[in-house]
């Protein structure tokens, strides 16, 4: 997984940053958001939005399942979505509240602590046949500055352009740690979800969360 110290440091375009101030990256189920309060302090309502998805963003994800039927990040995001609303850290000014330019992410202990999105990116897992599992440095990956940290770069743009395919797979490249890793964020991701959609109108509404 990628420093999140060093997250956005040499990214002119990055994942904690989005210009309509809407990332839908910062997505975070009960679960990241129940741990962040507890290692920062900070009420719920002053560190979440409840984000409305605009047509278009809930079309994107739409069309990704199409074109790339074992997408999950859009089948998580669409599964988790309610009346066109999701939770996301809030992003003054377009950048991730908890983004800092000189540190990186200042969630303490971040790579333990952050959305579980932030820990398992630039890698996420495929579900194949017979119960197996893929990792796969996730579609973006590639330019990301940090994966080459992680991941044997040579030839993935090769594999790119002859596969026709915006996904790379490089479970190969990756040691039985980080493999074990990526999977077991990639099932709690799948159980917060489970938990997201059983309890977000609650929670919310507890938490004087507003949707926006």
């Amino acid at each position: 997984m990628v420093n999140l110290r060093l997250c956005g440091a040499s990214c002119a375009d990055n994942c904690c940053y989005s210009p309509s101030g809407i990332s839908l990256f910062t997505g975070v189920d009960l679960r990241d958001a129940k741990r962040i309060h507890q290692v920062t302090g900070i009420d719920y309502k002053d560190f979440l939005r409840y984000a409305w998805v605009t047509p278009s963003m809930k079309r994107e994800m739409q069309e990704d399942l199409l074109d790339f039927p074992w997408n999950t990040e859009s089948s998580l995001r669409l599964f988790m979505m309610r009346e066109d609303h999701l939770l996301i850290l809030r992003s003054p000014g377009g950048k991730c509240l908890f983004y800092n330019a000189e540190e990186g992410c200042t969630i303490p202990y971040s790579a333990k602590n952050a959305p579980n999105i932030c820990r398992i990116w630039p890698y996420w897992a495929a579900p194949q046949a017979k119960g197996e599992i893929q990792v796969i440095l996730h579609e973006g990956g590639g330019s990301c500055p940090h994966s080459s940290r992680s991941v044997e770069s040579q030839g993935l743009q090769e594999y790119v352009e002859k596969e026709g395919t915006r996904e790379m797979m490089v479970a190969s490249k990756l040691s039985t740690a980080g493999s074990t890793l990526v999977v077991r964020l990639w099932q709690e991701m799948q159980d917060g979800a489970r938990e997201y959609v059983a309890g977000i109108e609650q929670f919310v509404k507890e938490h004087g969360i507003k949707r926006r």
